[in-house]
């Protein structure tokens, strides 16, 4: 399932509407036109259609060609609320690797094993995103930590 804001969803809307009359391309500029939008705020929703694969952009002759108009998708309404969307999606993703670890430990596992799985396992989270996202879930209680001889422990 795929996250777009509302403005990517008319961008993508339009362009399976404009697909019946044009199966294979179909140029930007009626999509400017129907939407009156800015030429930025089209860029920037077929930009990021592409990066979910919708779509892939031809940017010479400025034409759309098709790839996956029909994935599922989650529609939030702007750019703000997409980021905290996913910011809350790769927490949640993180506290289950964070779970998983810990009872792998015996409810007490070293926090280099839960930081180096964040940086380096599943997510590849940056040392900024992981610190964090581990500080997030020790405020919300979600996880503890604890320092036994100068070593730091995460526990549920």
């Amino acid at each position: 399932m795929q996250t777009i804001t509302k403005e990517e969803n008319q961008v993508l809307n339009l362009i399976k509407t404009n697909k019946k009359e044009n199966q294979e391309k179909q140029s930007y500029d009626p999509i400017k036109a129907v939407l009156n939008i800015s030429e930025t705020k089209l860029i920037d929703a077929v930009t990021t259609l592409e990066k979910k694969e919708f779509i892939t952009i031809d940017d010479d002759l400025r034409e759309i060609k098709y790839n996956n108009l029909e994935q599922e998708i989650n529609i939030v309404e702007d750019k703000a609320a997409l980021k905290k969307y996913e910011l809350d999606k790769t927490e949640s993703e993180a506290l289950e690797i964070i779970e998983k670890i810990i009872d792998e430990y015996s409810n007490k596992a070293p926090e280099y094993v839960i930081e180096g799985n964040l940086l380096y396992g599943k997510l590849k989270l940056s040392t900024k995103k992981t610190y964090n996202i581990l500080v997030s879930l020790i405020n919300k209680e979600k996880i503890k930590k604890i320092e036994n001889n100068k070593v730091y422990y995460y526990s549920h």
